[in-house]
């Protein structure tokens, strides 16, 4: 009679695979990193996507770059950084061309660091996979690196949230109200002065990438191939004691 009972108690309960929906990311044909820069670090590979019983709509991709232990860059539709909805949907199939690391739109003050780019999948708010992808970087040259996907459980409120992040000039930088212009003055940020970048944005349509400075809370174009901005991403210990030590360029300062 007992075993009767259990067996129609095991009919009757819903599987695991009927109650919740699957997801998955399987990634092969690793390209190992061997070179890494001040801008950015890439690692190839194959990647495929594999769901049920979610709507594609539902699912949204949230970025996190870190570099020393010190975050970068945060960015997911709707945070600013780009206009373009279908950067953050996620499809089904197999991409043989996916690419993982960190390209700084800010560049990095130096080509030996440690860093990482966290890629979580969102089922609403619901964080449901992680791809993270990590490199050790000396002089250029990568030494180790690691590469992995796997199931990963949060509510989206405990990711990373990037409020402000601090960079140092490296030239004078005047700054003006209307920067097209270059019209109604608003001072000047000197060389070897740090300041906090408050926004990175793309605008739609656009290939331009934008900053909001702190200092006069006025957007500065980093990406212009004539005449970049001479700023580069410090840590936010910087310059402190047992901190990011200043660059050579500023240790006279």
């Amino acid at each position: 009679m007992f075993r009767l009972l259990l067996a129609v108690l095991l009919l009757t309960l819903p599987s695991r695979a009927e109650t919740q929906p699957s997801f998955g990311i399987t990634i092969d044909a690793v390209n190992a990193p061997t070179e890494c820069g001040p801008h950015g670090w890439w690692i190839s590979y194959t990647r495929t996507t594999t769901f049920s019983e979610i709507e594609a709509s539902s699912l949204t991709r949230y970025f996190v770059q870190i570099v020393n232990d010190d975050i970068n860059l945060v960015h997911y539709w709707g945070s600013g950084y780009n206009a373009y909805v279908q950067d953050y949907w996620v499809t089904a199939g197999t991409n043989p061309i996916a690419l993982a690391g960190g390209s700084y739109a800010i560049p990095l003050w130096s080509t030996s660091y440690e860093a990482e780019t966290l890629e979580y999948i969102l089922h609403g708010d619901q964080v449901i996979w992680q791809v993270r992808a990590a490199v050790t970087c000396e002089d250029g040259v990568v030494t180790q690196y690691s590469l992995r996907s796997e199931p990963y459980e949060r509510p989206r409120e405990a990711l990373p949230a990037l409020a402000q992040n601090l960079v140092l000039a490296l030239d004078n930088i005047p700054r003006y109200r209307n920067t097209f212009t270059q019209t109604d003055y608003l001072g000047t940020i000197e060389a070897c002065q740090t300041f906090f970048v408050t926004d990175v944005y793309k605008p739609r349509a656009s290939i331009s990438v934008w900053v909001v400075e702190s200092l006069t809370n006025q957007p500065i174009l980093i990406n212009d191939p004539n005449n970049p901005p001479p700023i580069v991403d410090v840590a936010d210990d910087y310059g402190q004691p047992g901190g990011q030590p200043v660059i050579a360029e500023c240790a006279a300062d």
